[in-house]
């Protein structure tokens, strides 16, 4: 399932739910986000010490890293 999919299954099942859980939902979206951010953030934080050898390998390692593992789809 595709995102645009995925949003307008999401925006059938909100449009059956009360307010509050509406906004659980919208709370842990945030949640979710801000989760993203942080980590990303720190492993920015992580990686900027690296020398330039260093960040070199490290790009090379992880050049084809999605096309070797991608993620497998969930049944849903």
């Amino acid at each position: 399932m595709d995102k645009t999919e995925l949003k307008k299954e999401l925006d059938q099942m909100l449009d059956q739910m009360p307010v509050l859980l509406v906004r659980e939902i919208l709370d842990f979206a945030e949640f979710l986000l801000s989760k993203s951010y942080t980590e990303s953030k720190e492993m920015s934080q992580e990686t900027s010490s690296l020398s330039q050898n260093e960040t070199m390998h490290l790009e090379e390692e992880f050049k084809n890293y999605q096309t070797l593992y991608p993620k497998k789809k969930q049944n849903g």
